[in-house]
């Protein structure tokens, strides 16, 4: 859902890719990858080099084109796929990373101070970032299929914004700010399927997203009574 985002998964008032690109480089996530020699490049390609370079394309606003890929890399398709697996899994990675990307800028943003409503803002800021994301409305709008599989189903992207979610939920439980009806991990999980429909409503052809329906459903999950 909520994501990627990454941050993605994503910017809004730039022109598009230019924050996110910058973004690549100042938060990308360290990785352990194979490493394999690239004599164009006259350096070792990593995995991340690999998923970098796809980024670009996606932040560009492009079809990612695995030929392409590997031809800017001076790679062949073969060695391509040992690195980072199919297109459908390299588009996984890279939302994934995306999302991480979008959601740490929304909570950075926050005003509010703790508990609740330091909770609904980021989720807030956080949907809005993903909704005004012009790469991720082109993806969605050229291959609404693979969307759906990538946003709406279990994957890459729900895992990484159920992670993030849940973790910011156990700081503020931790910092007692918060009380939770099930384990933070569990709420965050439940927070991106509950939401899912409603941040992607536009793609399920249901009219425009619908953020603050999601936000109520928070809300009443989190323990706030009207």
């Amino acid at each position: 859902m909520l994501c990627a985002i990454v941050a993605h998964m994503t910017v809004m008032s730039q022109p598009p890719g230019c924050e996110e690109s910058h973004s690549l480089l100042e938060m990308g996530i360290a990785n352990s990858s194979p490493q394999i020699p690239n004599a164009r490049l006259g350096a070792t390609l990593t995995r991340q080099a690999v998923i970098d370079a796809a980024t670009r394309q996606y932040l560009a606003g492009q079809s990612l084109d695995m030929s392409a890929l590997a031809a800017e890399l001076g790679i062949g398709r073969s060695t391509l796929y040992r690195l980072v697996g199919n297109r459908e899994n390299l588009l996984a990675t890279l939302l994934a990373q995306a999302t991480e990307r979008t959601f740490r800028r929304a909570t950075a943003a926050i005003t509010a101070e703790g508990g609740l409503e330091h909770v609904l803002e980021a989720l807030d800021r956080f949907m809005r970032a993903i909704i005004a994301a012009r790469p991720l409305r082109m993806l969605s709008e050229r291959e609404p299929l693979l969307f759906m599989r990538l946003f709406l189903l279990p994957g890459q992207v729900e895992q990484t914004a159920g992670r993030l979610i849940g973790d910011m939920l156990a700081t503020e439980v931790a910092a007692g700010r918060l009380e939770l009806p099930l384990p933070p991990a569990m709420c965050g999980d439940a927070i991106v399927r509950m939401c899912d429909p409603h941040l992607y409503a536009h793609v399920l052809g249901r009219g425009e997203p619908e953020i603050d329906a999601a936000l109520d459903l928070i809300a009443a999950l989190l323990g706030r009574r009207h």
